[in-house]
């Protein structure tokens, strides 16, 4: 269903719209625009792809009515419930022309602008924002997603039964988790629709803001209507829930199935797919009870459906310190899916997991500890032992232990302020995907990172896009008059002027 706002003021979620946020991937809403700023920005966009084909990132500027659409108070109501207080727009944007008679795309989860190591995180860390500008019906092929399957690894038999195609008028926009699923429906018309994708970033955890950024009248949990879904997560929305709303990990248990422990045990043995990750589900919501179930589940978090391995890991993570040490062995397992889920367990389990997390990164395994660096980047709370565990980390001989180790310092905030000094190293690491991670890590960090001013004015000269646009915001974020002033004398020099053409090129 699309929402319709008309008031003035930011729109923000309310508890039903971040439930469904939560379980579903996504929500659809129509911003407040008038028709003809959307009929401009088409116009605009039609002009600019059948000139040039491709405009990339320089989109924005080309075509500043955009700018206007993600000022709305819709969508920036949307953002900010699901990315708190100061998220950030992301360098990276694309038109996507859906042109007469195409086919349409196959279905996919985008990678980090072209790099594939970036964390992909359950919790919203990060968001995308489609918006259409013209009347989109289902004939002129509408952007579709996969709802519910946001952390799914791989595409299950029957998973496009429930593909749903996000139809609307000029100005609808979709907001959805950074990793969900989705691809173009066919175009039987002979008109060319357009559909923008911009991505944007969190900043601060919740627990930073000091809780929920949506209008939350109930910080608790209640289950929504999910009974579109073809996979239940219940456990794992609990645990993304609290984690968004600022409440201890495991705050919103659910009510205990009726279906004894040994039953579901047995149950996770089934040839059924479904019937092994109900079981699994259902074994989360008991909690610390559970705990004759966590040998089977151990075995479980490498299971070839991924919903099944989704729903073993946060039963692990219900049933807490008993889980620990499996937990920690997996991580050394040679399975890529035990090692992932294993850490989303260790992750979501919290302070109970911490000190055998921070022993595991010691491990001669450069898997384990790059996985350990992902799990206390999860971690709730303080400083203590974490960050000069995560800035040794960060200084590994191992690549993804080191972009993992850079990342977790970022989320962690203020907490890292001490592992500034790691990171300005890192700003100049032979590995790029480093370089533009760590910068927004400093960012993250914010005016306690002001030492790195001037290594990320060093970094407005890089070669990628990414470390140059990056460290822009950092050095936004860090806001000291050096660091203002650092970031107004690049953009001075690197001003777009986008009614500067080749037919027009000084006046008017």
């Amino acid at each position: 269903m699309i929402s319709t706002a008309a008031e003035p003021a930011v729109r923000l979620f309310n508890d039903e719209q971040m439930r469904q946020f939560v379980t579903h991937g996504y929500m659809a809403l129509k911003c407040t625009l008038p028709r003809e700023v959307h009929e401009t920005i088409y116009k605009k966009f039609d002009e600019l792809t059948l000139a040039n084909g491709h405009v990339g990132n320089n989109i924005l500027p080309s075509v500043p009515e955009l700018q206007m659409v993600y000022d709305d108070p819709v969508i920036r109501g949307a953002l900010t419930s699901v990315l708190g207080e100061g998220y950030v727009m992301h360098q990276h944007r694309y038109i996507h022309p859906n042109l007469p008679g195409s086919q349409g795309g196959g279905w996919h989860k985008d990678s980090y602008w072209g790099y594939t190591r970036k964390v992909r995180n359950h919790r919203p860390w990060w968001a995308m924002i489609m918006y259409y500008p013209q009347d989109t019906p289902l004939e002129l092929g509408p952007t579709g997603v996969l709802k519910g399957r946001q952390h799914h690894m791989t595409l299950a038999k029957g998973d496009l039964d429930g593909a749903l195609p996000v139809t609307g008028e000029a100005g609808t926009f979709f907001i959805i988790h950074y990793d969900i699923w989705h691809a173009a429906n066919a175009n039987k018309t002979q008109n060319r629709r357009y559909m923008s994708k911009f991505e944007f970033c969190r900043m601060e955890s919740p627990e930073a803001l000091g809780g929920p950024a949506w209008d939350c009248k109930d910080r608790a949990w209640h289950d929504p209507d999910v009974s579109d879904l073809p996979w239940k997560h219940c456990a794992q929305w609990r645990r993304v829930w609290d984690w968004a709303a600022g409440n201890k990990a495991g705050t919103s248990a659910g009510p205990a199935p009726t279906q004894p422990l040994a039953e579901l045990i047995a149950q996770l043995g089934d040839a059924e797919p479904h019937r092994r990750s109900e079981a699994a589900d259902m074994i989360g919501l008991i909690g610390s009870d559970a705990g004759k179930a966590v040998r089977k589940l151990i075995e479980l978090l490498g299971d070839s459906s991924d919903p099944v391995g989704i729903n073993a890991a946060y039963a692990l993570a219900s049933i807490g310190r008993k889980s620990v040490k499996p937990l920690i062995d997996a991580l050394a397992s040679e399975s890529e899916p035990t090692r992932r889920y294993a850490m989303y367990a260790l992750g979501a389990m919290g302070t109970p997991a911490a000190s055998a997390v921070l022993d595991a990164t010691t491990s001669a395994k450069s898997t384990v500890r790059a996985a350990s660096a992902f799990i206390l980047g999860e971690l709730p709370g303080g400083k203590g032992k974490v960050t000069p565990a995560l800035a040794k980390l960060a200084a590994d001989e191992d690549v993804l232990t080191r972009h993992w180790a850079v990342e977790a310092l970022g989320l962690r905030g203020k907490a890292s302020t001490e592992a500034v000094p790691v990171l300005i190293d890192r700003l100049a690491d032979a590995d790029v995907d480093i370089a533009f991670s760590t910068a927004i890590a400093l960012a993250r960090i914010g005016p306690a990172a002001k030492e790195a001013v001037p290594s990320l004015a060093k970094c407005l000269a890089a070669e990628n896009r990414y470390v140059r646009g990056h460290a822009l915001e950092a050095l936004h974020r860090i806001g000291t008059h050096e660091a203002i002033e650092t970031a107004m004398h690049y953009l001075k020099y690197n001003r777009w002027c986008h009614t500067t053409t080749p037919a027009n090129p000084f006046f008017p």
